[in-house]
C-alpha cells in the first residue's frame, strides 16, 4: 500500500531545475512513497524531455498531462484524482525537498496517525543558501497542533501532509491566481480534528523575485476577495466554528497582505484595490477590529499592519522612502 502521494504540478519549468526538485526520488527508492508530476500543456518537446529523465527512476513516479494550460490547482486536483497515496503532499515543480529532513518526516508519519500534518519551509536562493535567519513552521514546536491554530496559519500547501480521503472532500478553487492555496486549505483543515506538527524542515522554497506573489495584477489580487467569498459561500459552517481565525485570515490576506505588495511594488492602480478591500471587509467582517487575533497575535503589532490595515498609506509610504534611501 502506498503511504504517501506527492503532487508536482509543472508547466515548461527549466528542465534543470525539474530534475532539482525530483533528484531525491531520481536517486533514492522510497517503497511506499509515489510521486504524480501533473504537466499543465507544458510543449510537447518538453513534455518528452521530462518522460525520459523519469524513465529509470527507482521511485515510482507517474505523468499525467493537461490538454490545455489550467493553473495549478487545476493541476493539482488531477493529481489528487489519480492519488492511490493514504496521505497527500504538494512540491512545487521549483522548489525541492531536504532528504534528512524529508527523512524525520517520514518516520513521523510510520509512527503517529492524524489526519494532517504541518512541516516547516525553509525559504532560500538559487543556490541553496537561507534568505531568511529562520524557517516558516506552522507549529511552535512538535507535537498536537490545535485545528484552531491550523486554520489561523494555513497560507501554503508546501506546508501540509493531509489524508487524501479529507482532501477530496473539498474541491480546489481552481479559478484565482492569488490566495487559491488559503482558500481551498481552510475548509480542508477545519475539517481535520487530529493534526500533528512536525519538527522537521524539509521543504526548500526557492525565492523569486518574478514569481506570481510579487508579478501579479491588480486583476489577479482582486480576485482573492471572490475566492475568499465562495468559500464561505460552499462552506457555511466555517462561520459558526472559525469565525475568529477566518476572519484573521482575511484581515491579513485582503486588507494587509496584497495591499502591502501594491503599495511596495508602487502601482498605479493600487487605489483601486485598497478601496475595494476596504468595502469587502466592512461588508463580511465589520467587527474585524475586535478579533482577538488582530489585538494579540505578534504579527499584528508590526507597524506595517498598523498602518495599512488603518489606511495610513501616506505615512506607510513615507517610512518606506525613507527607509530605502
Amino acid at each position: 500500500m502506498t503511504s504517501l502521494s506527492i503532487i508536482i504540478p509543472f508547466y515548461n519549468t527549466s528542465l534543470t531545475t525539474l530534475q532539482r526538485c525530483l533528484t531525491p526520488f531520481l536517486k533514492t527508492s522510497y517503497n511506499d512513497i509515489e510521486v504524480i508530476l501533473v504537466d499543465d500543456c507544458s510543449t510537447v518537446i518538453y513534455g518528452n524531455q521530462v518522460t525520459k529523465l523519469i524513465q529509470d527512476a527507482p521511485t515510482t513516479i507517474r505523468l499525467y498531462r493537461h490538454s490545455r494550460n489550467a493553473g495549478q490547482n487545476a493541476a493539482r486536483e488531477t493529481g489528487i484524482q489519480h492519488a492511490s497515496g493514504i496521505y497527500t503532499a504538494f512540491l512545487d515543480s521549483d522548489d525541492y525537498f531536504d532528504a534528512s529532513e524529508f527523512a524525520k518526516v517520514l518516520h513521523i508519519l510510520q509512527n503517529v496517525t492524524a489526519q494532517a500534518y504541518s512541516i516547516n519551509a525553509l525559504t532560500v536562493d538559487d543556490d541553496g543558501n537561507s534568505v531568511y535567519d529562520s524557517p516558516e513552521r506552522i507549529g511552535d514546536q512538535e507535537g498536537w497542533l490545535p485545528t484552531r491554530e491550523a486554520v489561523r496559519k494555513c497560507a501554503s500547501f508546501w506546508h501540509w501532509i493531509i489524508r487524501t480521503n479529507i482532501i477530496r472532500k473539498h474541491p480546489l478553487n481552481t479559478s484565482i491566481r492569488i490566495g487559491e492555496d488559503l482558500v481551498s486549505l481552510i475548509p480542508i483543515l477545519a475539517d481535520c480534528d487530529k493534526i500533528y506538527s512536525i519538527d522537521a524542515t524539509p521543504y526548500r522554497y526557492v525565492h523569486h523575485d518574478e514569481s506570481t506573489m510579487h508579478t501579479a495584477r491588480m486583476q489577479d489580487r482582486l480576485q482573492l476577495m471572490d475566492g475568499f467569498a465562495k468559500m464561505l459561500q460552499n462552506n457555511p459552517k466555517l462561520l459558526q466554528d472559525y469565525h475568529d481565525e477566518v476572519e484573521w485570515q482575511a484581515v491579513w490576506h485582503i486588507l494587509f497582505w496584497e495591499a502591502l505588495q501594491i503599495l511596495q511594488s508602487r502601482q498605479e492602480s493600487s487605489r483601486e484595490y485598497k478601496a475595494q478591500s476596504r468595502r469587502w471587509i466592512a461588508r463580511h467582517f465589520p467587527n474585524w477590529r475586535h478579533n482577538p487575533y488582530v489585538r494579540s497575535d505578534p504579527q499584528a503589532k508590526d507597524i506595517r499592519f498598523r498602518l495599512i490595515t488603518n489606511s495610513h498609506y501616506t505615512i506607510f509610504s513615507i517610512l518606506s522612502w525613507i527607509k530605502h534611501r
